[in-house]
């Protein structure tokens, strides 16, 4: 059994990313938190604070439905404002990444964004993921995560101009999965879009399907590697 964090800066981006894979964690008898640090909704300039506080709750109702049908629990942060990590200090965003590897979850495997992505809340939230994960021992005598892999968000992935996400591992999901991973998505009715938007149900199938005849797959979910310790 192996116990697994998943850490996104945004609801909506850990079942993008690694859905399929959280579910087939899951389905294996690991044990899968997730960590979402911002709220995705408060930089859409909403009319009023009321508004904004229900488009937060929204967004967090839909997030434990997610969560409910891939059977995972959520650790949900509000480490900064929506599209402006960087108005954080990085520090205090890498303390509060790794309170939760340090003294929560301990895992042994970590899955987050990609460091090139076109969105600053995802470039933040990979480098603080580094910095949470570095290969030191803990203050109480863990080792650290063994196992470090970036997953897409591929309107943000894809966008990007500064680096290439350039997957090493590959995660091939059963059709069943599959299936988990659609149904989890169209859980964040308000953040789906028609074709051809990336966040459509459509697209996202289309880049499963992608990465499944790039590694002899039906269906596949691509990772590049930052650690893996054996």
């Amino acid at each position: 059994m192996e116990r697994v964090l998943v850490v996104a800066a945004h609801p909506d981006d850990e079942v993008i990313g690694c859905g399929g894979t959280i579910a087939k964690h899951v389905q294996t008898g690991d044990i899968v938190s997730v960590l979402v640090l911002g709220d995705g909704v408060g930089s859409r300039g909403h009319a009023s604070s009321e508004d904004a506080l229900a488009a937060r709750l929204d967004r967090e109702e839909e997030m434990r439905a997610a969560h409910e049908v891939l059977g995972v629990d959520c650790i949900h942060l509000d480490v900064a404002p929506d599209n402006q990590f960087d108005a954080v200090p990085m520090l205090e965003i890498a303390k509060e990444i790794s309170e939760v590897v340090s003294h929560v979850v301990e895992p042994s495997i970590i899955y987050t964004h990609h460091r090139g992505d076109l969105n600053i809340d995802h470039r933040i939230t990979a480098e603080a993921t580094l910095v949470a994960v570095r290969p030191m021992v803990s203050d109480k005598g863990g080792m650290p995560p063994r196992e470090v892999y970036a997953y897409e968000v591929p309107e943000s992935t894809a966008w990007a101009c500064r680096h290439d996400f350039r997957p090493s591992m590959y995660v091939s999901l059963p059709f069943e999965i599959f299936n988990r991973k659609l149904e989890a998505i169209q859980r964040y009715k308000n953040e789906m879009r028609d074709i051809p938007h990336p966040r459509s149900i459509n697209n996202i199938a289309s880049v499963v399907m992608a990465r499944g005849a790039e590694c002899g797959s039906g269906y596949a979910e691509a990772f590049e590697t930052i650690r893996c310790v054996r």
